[in-house]
């Protein structure tokens, strides 16, 4: 096992975590991490002293880390616990990967210990009961997670039963065993009222409250993750990355699947889009379901992902990668070839008609794929020379074919099935103030080869493939 990282707040169980780590994981580097969130003033800045006082004890290296919650809420918004739970697990993170690289260790296999326990799960499980989430958020925590490099090792463990550890076993500071804190006893808090309220109550009935539900979530979660491998099986199919980020789902191939696999495919593939810590409830899944079959079909999704129909694909998107003006750097009108543009390389080159290769694409320049085209080099040159940019507000051209009558860019794209997201970044390859080609699309009337042609232009664009579902994001 790696460097361990252990987030202790002074609560008696992360205190019991912290007491206990020698023995679940023996001859391991551990280091405390104590977060004040500057929301309880004198009573947090006590609570610092009493982790470091206690790591001073234990001979256990510890960094404590401020973060001001409420004046991040102040300027930008947002619900107290989870801003506070985001700067946490950032604070987290990156003090986990110091501590990696100081010991010389891949961040990877580092992990974030946490002290939740049964009764933790148990109070979220009633908690998303209430509010919603789905039939994943009702599953809560996990013993590990790789991905968020989190280790729960007291997840079987009640609450109870590690402040009775403590009073046996525990080391007091200035007579403490553990920090109190006084919000945890005020139900107008909602976790609060559910660990009194709700489980302190049916506890009356069941004192195992806590372990019968552990146990049959571990149930559950043995199922979920046969379900999660079908998942992903699914997910390899149907769905890839594109250039810019976007995720697009096959939705015929969606729609195709078990409802149960059709909820956990989009709750997955959502979750890959969403930060760390964020997120996602049940009504937004039905929601999707529901309409993404339609053609058109939009909507907003948590952190500002955009969920949308693109000619039968269903694509997420993160704010930064829908068109102009959501943060999509247009490049210049002007730039050498071959160039790399959002969606491909664009390129061009003079054919040699003395070649039998070259000979033969000008003998069927009409048969070329969409993404080559074959224009008059002379005209282009008198025009002044090749320009490649992207499309001007209201520009036209005129097609091919068309006998002079001149669409918009924006129409010629729809009609080829451009999505709209990309339509504002497209590249365009232009002579002077005309447009020559329009990639993928339609090449100009104006700049066409005819018998008469004595120089023939090869221009290309080479799409780049979206990548498969099981790529590295970023």
């Amino acid at each position: 096992m790696g460097p361990l990282l252990l987030m202790v707040s002074g609560g008696s169980d992360s205190v019991a975590l912290l007491q206990m780590i020698p023995q679940l994981a023996p001859n391991t580097p551990v280091r405390v991490l104590h977060v004040n969130h500057m929301i309880r003033g004198a009573a947090a800045d006590a609570d610092a002293a009493f982790v470091r006082g206690l790591c001073a004890q234990l001979g256990v290296d510890c960094v404590v880390r401020c973060v001001d919650v409420p004046a991040i809420i102040a300027r930008d918004g947002g619900n107290l616990e989870a801003v506070a739970r985001r700067e946490r697990y950032a604070i987290a993170n990156r003090e986990l990967d110091a501590f990696c690289h100081e010991l010389g260790v891949d961040p990877a296999q580092g992990r974030l210990v946490l002290a939740h326990t049964a009764s933790d799960r148990a109070e979220g499980f009633f908690m998303r009961s209430i509010i919603g989430g789905g039939a994943e958020a009702l599953l809560g925590m996990r013993e590990h997670n790789e991905r968020a490099r989190t280790w729960r090792p007291l997840l079987h463990n009640t609450r109870e039963e590690l402040q009775d550890y403590l009073r046996e076993h525990g080391v007091r500071v200035d007579g403490q065993l553990w920090r109190e804190d006084a919000s945890n006893q005020d139900t107008e808090r909602f976790r609060a009222f559910v660990r009194h309220e709700v489980i302190g109550r049916a506890k009356a009935f069941n004192p195992q409250l806590e372990h019968n539900l552990d146990r049959n979530l571990e149930i559950l979660a043995d199922e979920s993750a046969l379900l999660d491998q079908l998942t992903q099986d699914a997910l390899a199919r149907l769905a890839v990355w594109d250039k810019d980020g976007t995720l697009l789902l096959d939705i015929p191939q969606l729609l195709e699947l078990p409802l149960a696999l059709q909820r956990r495919a989009l709750y997955t593939a959502i979750h890959a889009l969403l930060p760390q810590g964020e997120r996602l409830d049940g009504f937004h899944i039905d929601r999707l379901l529901t309409g993404c079959g339609t053609s058109g079909f939009a909507a907003d999704l948590p952190c500002g992902i955009h969920a949308g129909e693109e000619y039968g694909k269903l694509a997420l998107t993160m704010p930064s990668t829908r068109g102009a003006g959501q943060g999509v750097e247009r490049y210049p009108s002007e730039r050498p070839l071959p160039c790399p543009t959002e969606f491909g390389t664009v390129d061009a080159r003079l054919l040699n008609p003395g070649s039998t290769e070259d000979a033969a694409l000008i003998a069927r320049l009409r048969e070329l794929p969409r993404n080559r085209a074959i224009v008059d080099a002379d005209l282009v040159d008198a025009a002044g020379g090749l320009q490649l940019g992207t499309p001007l507000e209201g520009e036209r051209m005129q097609p091919l074919g068309m006998g002079g009558h001149s669409r918009k860019l924006t129409d010629l794209m729809q009609d080829a099935r451009i999505p709209q997201r990309k339509r504002a970044v497209w590249p365009v390859l232009r002579a002077g103030a005309d447009v020559v080609w329009l990639p993928g699309v339609c090449v100009s009337e104006s700049f066409k080869c005819t018998p008469q042609t004595k120089r023939h232009l090869m221009v290309a664009f080479d799409f780049e493939d979206p990548a498969p579902w099981g790529r590295e994001i970023g």
